[in-house]
Formats: C-alpha cells, structure tokens, sequence
C-alpha cells in the first residue's frame, strides 16, 4: 500500500468516526458537512473526494464492515451462513442503532439487498428470491433489533430452524440443505 493512499484511509476512517460520534449527540438531519471535517479535523475537499454524502459515509461504513467479514467468513452451510449473519450485525449494533435513532434503517436494508438481494445479470425468478431473502432476513434482524436482541446469534439460527417455510425456502433456493 502506497503513502496516499495510506493517508486516504485514515482521512475516512477518521470522517466515519467523527460521523458516528456526532451522531450520538446530535440529530443526523442538523449534522453538516463542515460539523464532519472538524469532528475529523480534515478538509471539506477530503469529503467530498471520498463521499458523495452523510449517507454515503455510512453505507461505505457498513460496506467496509462487510468486506472484513466476508474475507474471513469460512461457512461451510446454510445454518453457518445464517448464524454468521447474526454475528455479524451483532457486532454491527451500535452503528446500526444510531442507524436506527437517525430514522435511517432504509440503509441497512439497502445494505442486506447489497449482500444477497437480487443482481442485475440474474433472470428475473432469481432475482425475485434473492430479493425475498433479503426482505425476510432484513425483516427477522429488524425486528430482533427492536425487541431488544433477547437471543444469540445461535438461538437465532434456532428459532429459524423452528420456521420451516422459511428454512425450506432458503434451502430450495441456496441449493444446500440448512442443517
């Protein structure tokens, strides 16, 4: 890795992290740019040459956070997929809880619908479940979220055994059975 572009990601680690703590504080809607690069102590420039907007920030955010998942996940099944899944936006709470204070959940959705919703170069019936999945995985998160994530990730897994539609569905349409 080259000195620039060493330097470029620290200034974005440091403009996330400013966003995430200003966001703790302060309403997401009265959060500026200029509030951002001062919290991150960079220029406005540096912004914008990495970010397109305070949205942006954060599904990079979360891209970045998947992408280091995905490098090191190993599953070897559907239930180890799932169970991973729940791991990972476990240890995603606290930036996905201010997602939350910020009424922004529409971009954790839209990040599900990155990682396994539908894809332009699959026929359309393929496309159609994968975007079920994504619905129906975003649907059980939020939902855990919002009654206080009581279970583990691995009562999760669990309780989406116990769902046999769902766990039938997911099956069919992975090619693997859930185990």
């Amino acid at each position: 890795m080259n000195r620039v572009n060493s330097a470029n990601i620290i200034v974005k680690e440091s403009i996330t992290q400013a966003l995430l703590i200003l966001m703790e504080s302060k309403d997401f809607q009265k959060i500026t740019i200029t509030d951002i690069v001062n919290k991150a102590g960079v220029v406005r420039m540096s912004f914008y040459r990495n970010y397109t907007s305070k949205e942006d920030v954060l599904l990079k955010h979360l891209q970045e956070i998947h992408k280091e998942w995905a490098d090191n996940i190993q599953e070897t099944n559907i239930s180890e997929f799932i169970m991973t899944l729940f791991r990972l936006f476990e240890s995603m709470k606290p930036t996905i809880e201010l997602l939350y204070k910020a009424d922004l959940s529409h971009l954790l959705l839209r990040f599900i619908n990155e990682l396994c919703g539908a894809k332009a170069e699959q026929s359309n019936i393929e496309a159609y479940n994968h975007a079920l999945i994504a619905a129906s995985f975003f649907g059980w998160y939020d939902e855990w979220l919002k009654r206080g994530s009581q279970e583990s990730p691995e009562e999760m897994l669990a309780l989406f055994k116990e769902d046999c539609a769902l766990a039938i569905f997911w099956s069919e349409l992975l090619g693997r059975e859930l185990k």
